[in-house]
């Protein structure tokens, strides 16, 4: 019995994933080394001083998740092994008010705070040199983050930490109103969600050398009205002006090669937007729920990109990409020869009653007509041969959707919430018609004498 106990943990600690129940209190994870790596904490104190050691083990790392959504804890205290606290390894710990990081840490995973929000001090030890996204996303009443002058890595100005050595403005406390912030002249990056608690800045100032605006930058800055992009910008990241719903206008300068996913998702009042020669890497739709936006302006000499009709195109792939939310219209027809529309290409238009799509269309898109909420009926002609993920999600007034023999792939969620979907026309035998069985929606099949639909 003892040598197959010998066996077992000899496994666990190859693989990696040894777990077991301390005290009482922790799960864990054996490391290759040996030493452990906390995953969850499931005492019920309000005061909690990890300990250094669990069953004979040293405890290094404080891992994802371990705390998260603990309403109980208001005191941590790390142990000076410590050495690594992973991606929000304490978030959503709204009781939290005290903190305790030991002069072992080295790094600070991304969001590792974030959602304390009764969190207002915390003080950065001089042995940290690595740290993520910020790590205190979310944590409103955070009004102090104390670092040494000496700090190695680390610089807090003004209710703002810098990154010295990566040279990234990593996290801004909350403004207050009317705000205007100046960046330094030597940040080179805004890092992911930086200004995500700054819902009262109005207008920042971007140094010439910033180089890459990270994923979520300036998310939920409804404030914000102002603000030049440099000329030596090439990254804007997914997301990066989420919900900006105060910017009026913004320019893309030469240089930008690459524009994330949903960059300007949600800028309400955006009514027009310059995409330069340089941008040859677009995510999906960067536009989305921008509802006053009429004209994305693109030249005639772009090498990726093409605007016809005032609707965005990947000439390259032949692909339908952004659709204006506040083009003129109810009734749109792609044009013949486009082989794919995009990811997320029409999400949110409430205007539009009917598209329709070309023969030559190939591939729909995840969300492609997500929250359409006029879209009234929709003919997907054949070749078409997968459909994506939520399809035609909240699409409240969607009544008819004919789908052709040649789709081989629909996800479950491609009509969620399209309450008033009467039937589905498919063809006897297809996948549609099986799909449709598996999920217990109503279908139909085309007039035998209707040459349109055969």
């Amino acid at each position: 019995m003892k040598k197959v106990a010998v066996l077992l943990l000899a496994l666990f600690l190859l693989l990696g994933l040894s777990s077991a129940l301390a005290e009482g209190e922790y799960e864990y994870r054996v490391n290759e080394d040996g030493t452990l790596e906390l995953t969850e904490y499931t005492g019920g104190e309000a005061v909690v001083v990890v300990p250094s050691q669990i069953d004979g083990r040293t405890v290094t790392c404080i891992g994802h998740g371990t705390f998260t959504w603990n309403d109980t804890v208001t005191s941590i205290t790390l142990p000076d092994t410590v050495t690594a606290i992973g991606w929000e390894a304490f978030h959503d710990c709204r009781a939290l008010t005290e903190v305790v990081l030991p002069d072992s840490l080295i790094s600070i995973g991304d969001g590792a705070f974030s959602y304390c929000m009764s969190l207002k001090s915390i003080t950065l030890p001089d042995s940290v040199t690595s740290i993520g996204v910020h790590p205190f996303h979310v944590s409103d009443n955070l009004t102090e983050i104390v670092v040494s002058p000496d700090h190695p890595a680390l610089e807090v100005v003004d209710g703002v930490l810098f990154d010295k050595i990566g040279k990234r403005l990593v996290c801004c406390l909350p403004m207050p109103d009317n705000s205007i912030y100046v960046v330094p002249e030597d940040v080179r990056v805004i890092g992911g969600r930086a200004f995500s608690s700054c819902g009262n800045l109005t207008s920042i100032i971007l140094p010439e050398g910033l180089t890459d605006i990270g994923d979520f930058a300036f998310g939920g800055c409804s404030a914000l009205r102002s603000i030049k992009l440099p000329e030596n910008l090439v990254t804007i990241g997914e997301y990066a002006f989420d919900d900006c719903d105060s910017l009026t206008s913004i320019t893309i300068p030469d240089g930008v090669t690459t524009i994330g996913r949903m960059a300007f998702y949600g800028c309400d009042v955006l009514k027009t937007i310059t995409i330069p020669d340089s941008a040859v890497n677009i995510g999906v739709n960067p536009f989305v729920d921008c509802m006053a936006l009429t004209e994305i302006v693109v030249s005639d000499g772009h090498p990726v990109l093409a605007v016809r009709d005032g609707v965005v195109f990947d000439k390259t792939e032949k692909k339908l990409i952004s659709y204006p939310m506040a083009r003129e219209g109810v009734y749109y027809v792609i044009p013949q020869g486009i082989l794919a529309i995009g990811d997320s290409a029409f999400e949110k238009n409430v205007t539009l009653e009917c598209i329709v799509i070309p023969d030559s269309v190939k591939a729909i898109g995840e969300y492609a007509f997500s929250e359409c909420e006029a879209l009234r009926s929709m003919v997907i002609p054949e070749g078409v041969e997968s459909i994506g993920f939520a399809l035609f999600v909240y699409s409240p007034l969607l009544r008819s959707v004919t789908v052709p023999a040649s789709v081989t792939y629909m996800d479950d969620s491609v009509f969620e919430n399209c309450d008033v979907l009467e039937s589905i026309i498919v063809h006897p035998g297809s996948y549609a018609e099986q799909w449709c069985r598996e999920n217990g929606v109503t279908y139909t099949h085309p007039d035998a004498n209707d040459w349109l639909y055969n």
